[in-house]
Protein backbone atom coordinates (compact mmCIF):
# COMPACT_ATOMS: atom_id res chain seq x y z
CA UNK A 1 0.00 0.00 0.00
CA UNK A 2 1.30 3.52 -0.66
CA UNK A 3 1.54 6.57 1.95
CA UNK A 4 -1.20 7.99 -0.09
CA UNK A 5 -3.76 5.09 -0.30
CA UNK A 6 -3.00 5.26 3.43
CA UNK A 7 -3.03 8.42 4.50
CA UNK A 8 -6.73 8.64 2.32
CA UNK A 9 -8.13 5.55 4.43
CA UNK A 10 -7.19 7.31 7.27
CA UNK A 11 -8.90 10.35 6.34
CA UNK A 12 -11.72 8.41 5.53
CA UNK A 13 -11.84 6.88 8.80
CA UNK A 14 -11.91 9.95 10.86
CA UNK A 15 -14.24 11.66 8.65
CA UNK A 16 -16.71 8.91 9.87
CA UNK A 17 -15.54 8.66 13.21
CA UNK A 18 -16.58 11.87 13.41
CA UNK A 19 -19.79 11.69 11.80
CA UNK A 20 -20.82 8.88 14.36
CA UNK A 21 -19.91 11.17 16.79
CA UNK A 22 -21.85 14.12 15.88
CA UNK A 23 -25.12 11.57 15.48
CA UNK A 24 -24.34 10.44 19.08
CA UNK A 25 -24.53 14.08 20.19
CA UNK A 26 -27.25 15.38 18.65
CA UNK A 27 -30.27 15.13 21.14
CA UNK A 28 -32.12 12.00 20.03
CA UNK A 29 -33.80 11.48 23.08
CA UNK A 30 -37.41 12.64 23.55
CA UNK A 31 -38.07 15.69 25.71
CA UNK A 32 -36.14 15.40 29.37
CA UNK A 33 -38.44 13.84 31.58
CA UNK A 34 -38.46 16.28 35.07
CA UNK A 35 -42.06 14.90 35.98
CA UNK A 36 -42.96 13.30 39.56
CA UNK A 37 -42.44 9.48 38.34
CA UNK A 38 -39.44 8.35 40.78
CA UNK A 39 -37.10 5.24 39.71
CA UNK A 40 -36.18 2.98 42.44
CA UNK A 41 -34.04 0.14 42.44
CA UNK A 42 -34.76 -3.57 43.45
CA UNK A 43 -37.92 -5.06 43.99
CA UNK A 44 -41.58 -3.80 44.17
CA UNK A 45 -42.14 -1.11 46.40
CA UNK A 46 -43.83 -1.68 49.85
CA UNK A 47 -47.48 -0.67 49.98
CA UNK A 48 -47.53 0.43 46.32
CA UNK A 49 -50.31 -0.87 43.48
CA UNK A 50 -49.12 -2.02 40.36
CA UNK A 51 -50.61 -0.21 37.47
CA UNK A 52 -49.18 -2.09 34.76
CA UNK A 53 -45.96 -3.38 32.69
CA UNK A 54 -45.11 -1.31 29.95
CA UNK A 55 -41.76 -1.12 27.28
CA UNK A 56 -40.54 0.70 24.03
CA UNK A 57 -37.91 0.21 21.48
CA UNK A 58 -35.60 2.47 19.86
CA UNK A 59 -33.85 1.75 16.81
CA UNK A 60 -30.35 2.55 17.88
CA UNK A 61 -27.78 -0.28 18.27
CA UNK A 62 -23.95 -1.54 18.53
CA UNK A 63 -22.42 1.71 19.85
CA UNK A 64 -25.39 3.58 19.68
CA UNK A 65 -27.32 1.39 22.32
CA UNK A 66 -26.96 2.80 25.15
CA UNK A 67 -28.29 6.13 23.57
CA UNK A 68 -30.99 4.08 22.48
CA UNK A 69 -31.59 2.94 26.42
CA UNK A 70 -31.83 6.33 27.37
CA UNK A 71 -34.57 7.27 24.69
CA UNK A 72 -36.36 4.01 25.99
CA UNK A 73 -36.44 5.69 29.70
CA UNK A 74 -37.36 9.18 28.91
CA UNK A 75 -40.25 7.74 26.61
CA UNK A 76 -41.54 4.97 29.53
CA UNK A 77 -41.19 8.11 32.17
CA UNK A 78 -43.61 10.19 30.36
CA UNK A 79 -45.79 7.32 29.75
CA UNK A 80 -45.55 6.10 33.05
CA UNK A 81 -46.59 9.91 34.34
CA UNK A 82 -49.93 9.23 31.88
CA UNK A 83 -50.85 6.20 33.59
CA UNK A 84 -50.64 8.10 37.14
CA UNK A 85 -47.79 6.12 38.03
CA UNK A 86 -45.37 7.75 40.72
CA UNK A 87 -42.19 5.01 41.01
CA UNK A 88 -40.98 2.44 38.45
CA UNK A 89 -38.95 -0.14 38.59
CA UNK A 90 -36.90 -0.87 35.23
CA UNK A 91 -35.87 -4.04 34.07
CA UNK A 92 -32.39 -4.56 32.44
CA UNK A 93 -32.37 -3.15 28.49
CA UNK A 94 -32.06 -5.77 25.54
CA UNK A 95 -29.76 -4.68 23.13
CA UNK A 96 -30.75 -6.40 19.76
CA UNK A 97 -29.52 -6.67 16.63
CA UNK A 98 -31.95 -3.96 15.26
CA UNK A 99 -33.52 -2.54 18.33
CA UNK A 100 -33.10 -1.82 22.00
CA UNK A 101 -35.96 -2.92 24.03
CA UNK A 102 -36.35 -1.72 27.85
CA UNK A 103 -39.44 -1.72 30.03
CA UNK A 104 -40.44 -1.02 33.00
CA UNK A 105 -43.21 -1.90 35.88
CA UNK A 106 -45.28 1.13 37.15
CA UNK A 107 -46.62 1.65 40.30
CA UNK A 108 -48.84 4.06 42.31
CA UNK A 109 -47.90 4.93 45.37
CA UNK A 110 -50.16 6.59 48.23
CA UNK A 111 -49.11 10.21 49.01
CA UNK A 112 -46.55 10.54 46.99
CA UNK A 113 -47.80 12.89 44.24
Amino acid sequence: MTTCTTLTRALTAGAILVALAGCASNPMTPDRYSGPVRVIAGDAPQGCTFLERIETSSGLVGLLGPQGAENARQTLLWQADRLGGTHVVWDKPVVGDRRTTLSAQVYRCPDAR
